[in-house]
Order: C-alpha cells, then sequence, then structure tokens
C-alpha cells in the first residue's frame, strides 16, 4: 500500500550547505499494517510523515501510495489525495477554533467531496463527544480536543493514518485510551498506521517498532547537531 524507495529530503543550514533530514533506502507497509516509530528529537521523523503526507515535495526518490506516484503529483493534487486518502492526528490538534466540533469534523468531509452529518455525529458518538458536538474546541479538554483530532482526522475512512506524538500532549490516563480509540478505530477502517512517539509505553504497545535511526541513515548526523 505504501512503497517508498531512495527517499531524500535536504534543507540548508546556516553556511548554505545542503544538509540531509531524511535520507530512506527503503520502507514498506501493508495495507491495515501498523508500526511506531521511535528515536531522537529533531531527528526528521515529522518531516518524514510530512513527505508521505505530501505536505513536502521530496527531493528525490519516490513514494508510491495506494497505487498513486506521489512523488511525480503537484500540491493540488496532493492535498486532494491526503483529503481523500491520508488522515493525520497532529501534535498540536490544529482544530479549527473559529467553528464548532462538528464543523471540524465536516470542514474535513468537505475537503473530500463527501458531506455527510449523520456520519459525523455517529462519529463522534463512538469518540465520546456526542454532547460535545456543538462546543468551540478551546471549551473542550486537552483529552477531548485530542479525540476530535482523531475523529476528524478518520471521518473520511482513509488508507493510512498518520500520527505525530499524538498522545504528547495527554496525561498517562488520557494517553492510554486516546491509543487504544486510535487502534480501534484503525482495525474497524483497515486503516494502515505509522505513529511516531517518545512514550516507552505508547511504542511497547505496538507489535511492530522500529528504531528511526535505523530507517533514516541522516538521523544519526541531525541528533549530533
Amino acid at each position: 500500500m505504501l512503497k517508498i524507495k531512495n527517499l531524500k529530503k535536504v534543507y540548508p543550514d546556516d553556511s548554505g550547505r545542503k544538509l540531509p533530514v531524511v535520507e530512506i533506502e527503503e520502507f514498506n507497509l501493508k495495507e491495515g499494517e501498523s508500526i511506531a516509530l521511535y528515536g531522537e528529537s529533531g531527528s526528521g521523523k515529522t518531516t518524514f510523515l510530512h513527505l508521505v503526507a505530501g505536505i513536502l515535495k521530496i527531493d528525490e526518490g519516490s513514494i508510491h501510495f495506494n497505487g498513486l506516484e506521489m512523488h511525480r503529483l503537484g500540491e493540488h493534487q496532493r492535498d486532494l489525495i491526503r483529503a481523500r486518502s491520508i488522515g493525520y492526528v497532529f501534535q498540536s490538534f490544529h482544530l479549527l477554533q473559529g467553528y464548532t466540533v462538528l464543523e471540524n469534523l465536516l470542514i474535513a468531509m468537505a475537503f473530500a467531496g463527501k458531506v455527510e452529518a449523520s456520519r459525523a455525529k455517529r462519529f463522534l458518538e463512538v469518540v465520546g463527544l456526542a454532547n460535545r458536538m456543538n462546543h468551540a474546541p478551546h471549551q473542550l479538554s486537552v483529552g477531548q480536543q485530542q479525540r476530535v483530532a482523531l475523529a476528524r482526522a478518520l471521518i473520511n475512512q482513509p488508507k493510512l493514518l498518520l500520527a505525530d506524538e499524538p498522545t504528547g500532549n495527554l496525561d498517562l490516563g488520557n494517553a492510554s485510551i486516546a491509543i487504544e480509540l486510535i487502534k480501534e478505530l484503525c482495525a474497524d477502517n483497515k486503516t494502515a498506521m505509522i505513529i511516531v512517539s517518545h512514550d516507552p509505553k505508547v511504542i511497547s504497545s505496538f507489535e511492530n517498532k522500529l528504531d528511526w535511526s535505523d530507517l533514516n541513515r541522516a538521523a544519526d548526523n541531525l541528533a549530533s547537531l
């Protein structure tokens, strides 16, 4: 479902020298498969997720997602694929503060071209927020905001979920609840997942886990800077 080969992303440093941030020879993910990535902060994990999601354009290599050559597509095409087939849970949630919880989900559905209010309401019931759907995000607890972010990421039944430190702002109890909810929803929809986390308890809860420095040849250089 996801095939990556010879992927490379570079950024200029203060001297103008091009510094490799992501350098991956090969990475594969099957449909419905989940993998947890762990590694040093600032070593390129978020950049990797952004490349997979099409938020960033790669410099070299190839990303094949669900039969599409992501690396050959323009920004608008990548945006459409992300809206329809790739869910993303950001560490800081990125909820639209001027809209209600329900409207946050409906807007995500609109980007994918399939708005269905009844389905959005059912989804909020699943994540335990049926009585909060007309609240604004700032009126919710951090744990509740995280569940809204998760619901928004999965509302369009994506083929792939990318989760960047999804429990980073949560206490231990809410973090455990969030991970179980993520797993359950992905399993129900046969959604593949790549999760990045610093939390050993989160990483240990996944059968498939991978040290980022074993995957990214540029990671050790970045961590030493």
